[in-house]
């Protein structure tokens, strides 16, 4: 948590000493409640600002950028991009924290506490209104939201038996992602599937790994899903096998789950290797 009481004294101890009414600070450079120098992290310089006019209560805060403000895409990847010019901060924080880069999370947060507004400016026309970020605005946005995320993965998953996706399950599978820091960008749940748009991060192989106990999942991603090609090939391989032995015992459904095992080696061995996969490997386990 930040340190605001010791923070406002030292600032307002600088503030006071000096009569002059403009003061010219860096951003981005803190310490720690030890007096260690340290940084403040992504964005540090739009934060400084921010703890600033929070502790000074300040009337406003302006943050200086290479946009006429906040825009409703990309321009370097949307021609059409317009300007937004008013916002409020759960619209900017969630603009945030969806990819649009022009402001932190984190530096919105201070100021809604204390309903301190926010402008985002050019600093190439510095007379350009830009956009007004507070907690209440006149008009509604009125454009639609354009974010391009990329390099993203697509993880389903689906209990082995076709049962309910039940909601005690869901812990122990957010569980996973959080263990290794995986952001969820996207939910979609139905009876049974859950379907989890992620980053593709150097993380994602220890994800799937863990979540193949006991769930059966596909990776809509080329590399992905030619390695978990070739790990169904050898495990449907390994499932035929056993299911023979279980059919020369007369297991009662060793028939049908022979019958699963030998459908999907063939389809395994003719599929063109380039092509979408989902397969069912949990399903032809024994547990």
């Amino acid at each position: 948590s930040f340190p605001t009481r010791r923070s406002s004294d030292l600032l307002r101890q600088a503030v006071d000493a000096f009569p002059e009414q403009v003061f010219v600070a860096q951003g981005f450079i803190g310490a720690t409640p030890g007096g260690c120098p340290t940084t403040l992290g992504r964005e540090g310089s739009d934060y400084s600002a921010a703890m600033a006019g929070y502790i000074l209560g300040a009337d406003s805060v302006t943050i200086w950028k290479d946009v006429e403000g906040v825009l409703n895409a990309d321009p370097r990847l949307f021609s059409d991009a317009v300007h937004i010019p008013q916002l409020t901060y759960l619209d900017a924080i969630e603009l945030a924290y969806s990819g649009a880069q022009v402001i932190h999370p984190k530096t919105i947060k201070p100021l809604q506490n204390k309903g301190i507004p926010l402008y985002v400016k050019p600093f190439l026309a510095p007379d350009h209104a830009g956009t007004l970020i507070c907690g209440r605005i006149d008009t509604p946005i009125g454009v639609p939201i354009l974010i391009l995320k990329q390099r993203q993965v697509l993880i389903s998953i689906r209990p082995k038996d076709f049962s309910f996706v039940l909601d005690e399950s869901l812990p122990e599978i957010f569980s996973v992602f959080n263990q290794y820091r995986q952001k969820i960008n996207l939910i979609q749940s139905s009876a049974v599937n859950l379907s989890l748009c992620v980053d593709d991060s150097r993380y994602l192989e220890r994800v799937v790994d863990t979540l193949q106990t006991g769930v059966c999942l596909r990776l809509a991603q080329y590399e992905t899903r030619y390695t978990s090609r070739k790990k169904a090939l050898a495990q449907a391989a390994e499932a035929k096998q056993a299911f023979t032995i279980l059919q020369r015992e007369h297991e009662p459904d060793a028939d049908r789950w022979l019958q699963e095992a030998e459908q999907l080696l063939y389809v395994l061995t003719h599929e063109p290797p380039t092509a979408p996969a989902a397969y069912n490997i949990e399903s032809l386990q024994l547990d």
